[in-house]
């Protein structure tokens, strides 16, 4: 892992097990969250908590929002370049087993 990057998995990894907790205890919360780099970093080092969140995106209790990597730079890039980074970061998404719910 690169330098700097164990603060940011601890950070997402401390972020989601409040949000899975708070979800678990209100029945009327519902987190939403992007990001996909941060449920990678979750599954490799909190697979038990990735099994949770997996639970309440299928119970619609967490709700995964947009799609991207890592929250994108839209000031510069091509629009092929948007595109082509958001897809990749759904095919993450597939892969890991999260479902994805698009923005409406």
């Amino acid at each position: 892992m690169a330098l700097g990057m164990e603060e940011g998995a601890s950070a997402a990894v401390s972020t989601f097990r409040v949000a899975a907790e708070l979800c678990e205890k209100y029945p009327n919360f519902v987190f939403n969250h992007n990001e996909v780099i941060l449920y990678k970093w979750v599954q490799q080092f909190e697979p038990e908590l990735f099994k949770r969140i997996q639970k309440l995106v299928k119970a619609k209790r967490w709700h995964i929002m947009g799609g991207w990597y890592l929250q994108p730079d839209c000031n510069m890039p091509s629009a092929n370049h948007l595109y082509a980074r958001y897809f990749w970061a759904v095919n993450i998404l597939k892969s890991i087993s999260v479902r994805h719910q698009q923005l409406r």
